[in-house]
């Protein structure tokens, strides 16, 4: 009991320290509880063994158990109290043919954004959601310009950053470009007809899957963190080159794709410190 309330304390403390103290985390406490009240069981029979001759030293393994079910109880973010504040955003953005390319800009703490193309050719317009427990998203458009912001006013609780899923369906016929800066991105675009001129992205680890399509126009990806794990597929007929600037880096690239220095269909520019890249090509005698 000694050891709970001190755990407890410490928490809040820190947590209030940290201006990421909210009441919910003892609704989300007793949630987890709630789910995983069983292993209390575990808690006992260390306990109880602890007391046996010769097994004293499982005192100090109970303890380290008793503090890691603390800190999940509070930590973990339980699945009823996060959907429960999920809000919802439409987004419906109709585009014009006096552009013919357009800019995607993203802009958050956490968050995930994953893009899909249209399948009817005739589509005129950017549809999709935005989904997160923070209220104050917003979508703006200038000119060819799609702006897309997330609440940062209010970073969520310390220890379990809230995060935010961007869903967009990209009609073809366009160009786009795609510019997201934030914390902790996860991506996944899966584009064989729409076209990708350029993608941006900065944040701080970054995980992201691609399937594009660089051979209708020269793509150029630049990617910016400190972690960084990525795979791209790409047609086996497009050219590549790539710059790679990390400390610590794993790359597993298609031997049968050509690379080309000079004017390759899709340029890599990558400066992480950790890295994990994968580039596969799509051959047809792979379908």
């Amino acid at each position: 009991m000694r050891l709970f309330f001190g755990i407890l304390f410490i928490l809040i403390g820190v947590m209030v320290f940290t201006g990421s103290f909210q009441w919910d985390i003892f609704v989300n406490a007793l949630d987890n509880l709630f789910q995983a009240w069983p292993f209390i069981f575990v808690l006992i029979g260390f306990s109880v063994l602890s007391k046996i001759k010769g097994l004293h030293w499982l005192k100090y393994f109970h303890a380290l158990l008793a503090i890691a079910f603390f800190l999940f109880l509070f930590l973990w973010p339980s699945k009823n109290v996060t959907e429960a504040k999920i809000a919802h955003m439409p987004v419906d953005v109709l585009l014009t043919e006096e552009y013919q390319d357009y800019s995607i800009e993203i802009k958050g703490n956490a968050y995930g954004f994953f893009i899909t193309e249209a399948t009817e050719t005739s589509a005129k317009r950017i549809t999709g959601e935005i989904a997160g427990y923070q209220e104050g998203f917003r979508i703006e458009q200038f000119k060819n310009v799609l702006s897309i912001g997330l609440d940062e006013s209010n970073p969520g609780n310390f220890f379990r950053p809230e995060t935010n899923r961007i869903n967009l369906v990209l009609p073809q016929g366009y160009t786009y470009r795609v510019i997201a800066t934030g914390g902790v991105i996860e991506a996944d675009l899966m584009l064989d007809e729409v076209s990708l001129s350029a993608l941006d992205i900065k944040g701080v680890a970054i995980t992201i899957k691609g399937n594009v399509n660089p051979s209708k126009t020269p793509l150029l990806v630049w990617l910016e963190c400190f972690v960084l794990k990525a795979g791209f597929l790409i047609p086996g007929t497009a050219t590549w080159s790539a710059k790679w600037d990390s400390g610590i880096k794993n790359l597993d690239i298609d031997n049968r794709l050509r690379e080309e220095y000079t004017d390759p269909n899709i340029n890599f520019r990558v400066n992480s410190g950790i890295l994990n890249f994968e580039l596969r090509g799509r051959f047809e005698e792979d379908r």
